[in-house]
């Protein structure tokens, strides 16, 4: 009780204290007598919602599942050694931009 006048005095200092104070004491009643929100709805709607639920965790599961795999076989791909690269003889990203003269590839792209 002592806490709560406490609570009341420093919510009841801030600006717009009044309207918190009225909200804590509605929250407060409301708290007494109020049941938990499943057990106000209808079977129907109840049993609807449980299962939307329970479907949103098992999906949940499932992903978390799927990236955990995922993540496993990527480790273990990261671990195999890359294989050789070829030598190309057409290595034209070593090729000079612009050919110089004389050279026999400039005459064979002419």
């Amino acid at each position: 009780m002592v806490v709560q006048r406490v609570v009341e005095w420093m919510i009841g200092s801030l600006p717009g204290g009044a309207i918190c104070s009225r909200l804590l004491a509605a929250a407060d009643e409301g708290a007494e007598k109020a049941e938990p929100w499943l057990k106000r709805l209808d079977p129907v709607l109840r049993t609807k919602v449980v299962m939307s639920l329970t479907g949103l965790l098992l999906l949940g599961g499932l992903l978390i599942a799927i990236v955990m795999l995922w993540a496993r076989h990527t480790r273990r791909k990261l671990r195999e050694p890359l294989p050789e690269t070829r030598i190309h003889e057409d290595d034209w990203y070593n090729k000079p931009l612009v050919p110089k003269p004389g050279d026999e590839d400039a005459d064979a792209s002419a």
